[in-house]
């Protein structure tokens, strides 16, 4: 809804020259602003506006749009940043990530290594100590004079 201004010139009832005189010049006030108030809303016209409102309208319509499209840019920009800054961090998190599974990894691949050479040295002993101790015994029925020993 758009607002209408009316200016009217009306005497002030406080300048009457007695109580008789005031109260019927605050009638008359009041009667004029009635049918000013029944005026407007019955008019219809566009209001009145001088052309360099029109131009200061317009102006104004452009420099809004301008920092709109400023605003929007900073926003832009602005959450791009922050976008490609969180994209860094998570990248920085994975490497870390991964890094940190490398290491236990290979931790993990030390001890079991270790524990694999063990179980694997003790399992080629007891496979080939009876077949080092049967080599001995033969060894030593072939040649009697010498002595063998398993270590």
């Amino acid at each position: 809804a758009e607002q209408r201004i009316a200016f009217v010139e009306n005497s002030d009832p406080s300048d009457a020259e007695d109580d008789e005189d005031r109260l019927l010049a605050e009638r008359r006030r009041a009667r004029a602003l009635e049918e000013i108030a029944a005026l407007l809303a019955s008019h219809r016209a566009p209001a009145y506006q001088h052309s360099l409102m029109k131009q200061a309208g317009e102006l104004q319509a452009m420099r809004l749009e301008e920092m709109k499209k400023t605003m929007q840019q900073q926003i832009e920009s602005k959450v791009r940043q922050e976008l490609e800054e969180e994209r860094k961090q998570l990248h920085e998190d994975l490497e870390e990530r991964q890094q940190e599974l490398q290491r236990r990894l290979e931790e993990e691949w030390a001890l079991m290594k270790n524990e694999l050479e063990d179980r694997a040295k003790e399992l080629a002993r007891a496979d080939i100590e009876p077949l080092a101790q049967e080599l001995v015994e033969k060894t030593e029925k072939k040649a009697k004079n010498w002595r063998c020993v398993v270590m």
